[in-house]
This record gives structure tokens, sequence and C-alpha cells, in this order.
């Protein structure tokens, strides 16, 4: 039997707990970045490759995009984002796509590509990033982050900047790798979740944001804005989503209902990518991913799909 946890108890699992307090450094502001047009009228917006490798799938959804050479020069610093927070199938990026995505970034030059997120070491070496990460030559960052037993960590990580159109909020501290980049490439696993219903290209930035406990301090409805709020200021490269196993309840975490669509989805829109996957991965409805639809208003992307040059491709 499937066990379903409470706002409470996904509190109290989340490695995301923790108390922070802005300080006085100074700020670095970004430039507002919307999403990004496709390379040509040709390249597609999304690619989604269908297959039962992920490393073969990955590497053909970046192909499809305009191809890895189009994004990452040579000596350029690229960083990627993972997901390997979570324990059980189906709630972590598939390593493969990530190895994929690394080798991919060193073939083409990059003289470093590091993963990095608010994960302990353990957490990537339990899922087999670090392995697939370090088999390529790229690097494993695992963020210091307060938490409710360590109040420690290192600050310089991290980097102020300034969010002037955010609802919830209008300053927040970042992994400094994903300002002080070449490139920027996002790698998360679609999966349902429990307060924001989905959880993809969007929320995955929350594992570079040093305030996740403010995020979750009130409702969903506030942690739904904070996540587009902490997008606004953030731009990125491209995205590649994994979509092979995935969850469908009790998410983030789990255990709960899976399914195994075989896709690796890939392309330069945030909100575009989130909508395919969240209703046709997911099986959601818009209407239950308010994230989506702010993200929409603000500018961030496209909701209508119809309006969305997407291609399938068989691997």
């Amino acid at each position: 039997m499937v066990k379903k946890i409470d706002r409470r108890e996904f509190f109290q699992s989340s490695a995301f707990l923790g108390v922070t307090v802005l300080g006085t450094g100074a700020l670095s502001g970004v430039d507002k970045i919307y999403y990004r047009k496709p390379l040509s009228k040709s390249t597609p917006d999304i690619a989604v490759a269908h297959g039962k490798d992920a490393f073969k799938n990955t590497i053909k959804a970046v192909e499809s995009i305009g191809g890895i050479e189009k994004f990452v020069k040579s000596g350029d610093k690229v960083v990627i984002l993972p997901n390997p927070q979570g324990r059980i199938p189906s709630t972590s990026t598939n390593p493969e796509v990530v190895r994929a995505v690394v080798r991919m970034c060193k073939e083409a030059g990059a003289r470093e590509v590091i993963c990095t997120g608010k994960h302990p070491i353990k957490a990537w070496q339990r899922n087999g990033h670090k392995k697939a990460v370090e088999s390529e030559g790229g690097k494993i960052f695992p963020l210091s982050y307060p938490t409710r037993t360590n109040r420690k960590f290192n600050r310089d990580q991290y980097v102020k900047i300034k969010v002037p159109n955010g609802k919830r909020i209008r300053i927040i501290e970042v992994d400094r790798n994903v300002i002080e980049n070449d490139v920027f490439i996002t790698i998360p696993i679609c999966k349902q979740h429990i307060g924001c219903n989905f959880t993809g290209t969007m929320k995955n930035f929350m594992g570079i944001n040093l305030e996740n406990t403010y995020f979750h301090a009130h409702d969903w409805e506030h942690l739904d804005n904070c996540i587009v709020d902490l997008n606004l200021n953030l731009k990125f490269t491209f995205a590649v989503v994994d979509g092979m196993s995935i969850l469908l309840s009790n998410g983030p975490f789990g255990p709960g209902k899976t399914t195994d669509p075989l896709q690796v989805i890939a392309g330069t829109d945030r909100v575009a990518i989130d909508t395919y996957c969240a209703t046709k991965l997911v099986g959601l409805e818009l209407e239950k991913v308010p994230t989506i639809i702010r993200a929409h208003k603000e500018g961030l992307g496209e909701i209508d799909l119809n309006k969305v040059n997407i291609i399938h491709i068989e691997v």
C-alpha cells in the first residue's frame, strides 16, 4: 500500500530544510531573460526522443534542437543542474541522461563541466550520478547549506540577485555557479508533487536556491509564486527532462504510482516543456499547475502547445 504524505511530513523529509537570513553583501542584478527562441525556423522548440535507452534518447533529443555545438563552444564553463534527490526509482534524474549531456559538452570542447545542486555527496553517490558524471570528465559540486542540525555552510558559494517583479520574494541567494558560467543546463526529472502538483524544469531551480525554507513557509500558493519569482531572473541555455520513468502520485519523494513513458525531452522554452511534461506525461490539467500558468503570464514561455513546434523521434 502506498503511504501518502501530508504537508508536515513533506517538510520533514525535504533536503532543503534550514533557516537562512539574508546578509549585507553586494547585490548582483541579472537581466530579466524571457524564453529563448528556437535557433532557426526549422529548429523545433521541443524535441521528444522515444526509446528504451536513456543515454541514446538524450543524445538524439539534443541533436534535434540544434545539437550541442549550437550551445557549447570550446573553452566554455558549463553548469548542469540535475535532480539526484530521490531515494527510490522514478524520483531522481536518470544518471544516464546526465552522463550523455556531460559527454556532449566535453566533446564540444567545454573546459569545465560542473554538476551542482543542494544535495549531499551521499545523494550523488547513492543514485549513480557521481560515477556517471566523473566517468565523462565532469565534476560534482555539492552546495553546502544550513540544516536543522548544522547551521554552518559556505555562503561564498552563493550570490544575491534582485527579483524586481517578484510577488513573494525581492532578493534571493543562488548558487554562484549558475550566474558565473557560459552555459547553464537544467536536467530535471518530471513527476507529480504533493504541493504544486508538478515538478519539472522551473521547480528544478530550487536546487540552487538558498531560500527554500521560506518557499515552504506558507501555503502551496506561496510556493507556486516563489518558484515563478525564482525563474524570473534566472537565465538558462536549454533543458533536458528525464521522462523515462516517472512518479504519478505521492511525489516528489514517493513511493507512489509510476509510469514509464520512455522519453527524454529537450528544448529552450521552460514553460512549453513543463506544459508538455505536466499534461502529456504526468496527465494533469493545466488548471492544476498554477506555476505554469503564472510563468506564461509573466512572459517566461508559451503555454499553448498548438503554437509550439514539437517533434517526436523514435530512437
